[in-house]
């Protein structure tokens, strides 16, 4: 009985120990944390003394029909507009007329730069335009790419009938012809909101490279002719015998043979 007494009194303090000990662990653990934490020293960031200037734009793809002006803009601003300031720009394509600076006044933040061009109509071509590195402001965009097409008047001429053998389907899609040019337009026989353009000449028709589709395996896909392959298309005034490949990636897959019959 005395050994069993012995035995309890010792376990009650080994208890009361390790209670103790865990609160001292505790009491530890938030005074390391607590110094860990309150001790933090930041740098002070340097103060920027760079460029200060930066493109704005409110679209970087632009379509014009031909009775449109051939004109757009952008804007030049600035991060910082206390001083008075010239700023140089640069752009790469002559068919595009772009100033070569633009001044600001002493607390002028932005200007628009107005650009002009002569593109023929059914083309696209590219402009890029670029700030000097020494002016332009770090944090924010210093170089645009635009997009501009001069599309043609395009004439209704009714559902034609698309035969695909790339999907193994007949559909009914509305065909349209540009104004003053032997180009066809079959809207969207692949995927919604993508056509396909079709130029004749004489006897032959010619689709430039352009988005298709998009296959599951593939990715994106354009469709091209392929007449530089030996492989031609044609058309005999009602319809169209389009040989057509597939590019995916670096690869070309066809031909397909794909027909278009023009709207009775």
């Amino acid at each position: 009985m005395n050994q069993l007494r012995i035995s309890i009194q010792k376990m009650n303090r080994m208890k009361n120990l390790a209670k103790y000990s865990s609160i001292a662990f505790l009491a530890l653990s938030a005074a390391v944390f607590s110094s860990c934490t309150d001790s933090y020293s930041y740098d002070k960031a340097p103060a920027y003394h760079g460029g200060q200037a930066y493109l704005v734009a409110d679209s970087l793809n632009y379509t014009f029909s031909p009775t449109n002006a051939q004109t757009f803009d952008f804007k030049v601003e600035r991060n910082d507009s206390t001083k008075a300031e010239t700023v140089s720009l640069k752009s790469d394509n002559k068919v595009f007329t772009v100033p070569s600076e633009v001044s600001f006044a002493a607390g002028e933040r932005s200007k628009v730069v107005p650009v002009t061009f002569n593109i023929p109509i059914g083309e696209t071509d590219t402009l890029n335009v670029s700030l000097d590195s020494a002016q332009a402001y770090i944090y924010a965009p210093s170089s645009k790419r635009f997009i501009v097409k001069r599309d043609y008047v395009w004439i209704d001429l009714g559902q034609g009938q698309w035969k695909s053998s790339i999907f193994s389907q007949s559909s009914a899609v509305e065909v349209f012809k540009a104004g003053g040019a032997d180009v066809y337009r079959a809207k969207e026989p692949y995927e919604a909101g993508h056509d396909i353009d079709i130029v004749v000449q004489g006897s032959s028709a010619m689709v430039a490279s352009q988005y298709g589709f998009v296959d599951s395996s593939l990715g994106t896909c354009n469709v091209m002719s392929l007449e530089k392959h030996g492989i031609p298309s044609t058309f005999d005034g009602h319809t169209f015998t389009l040989k057509l490949g597939i590019v995916a990636g670096s690869s070309l897959y066809g031909p397909y043979t794909e027909t278009l019959a023009l709207p009775k």
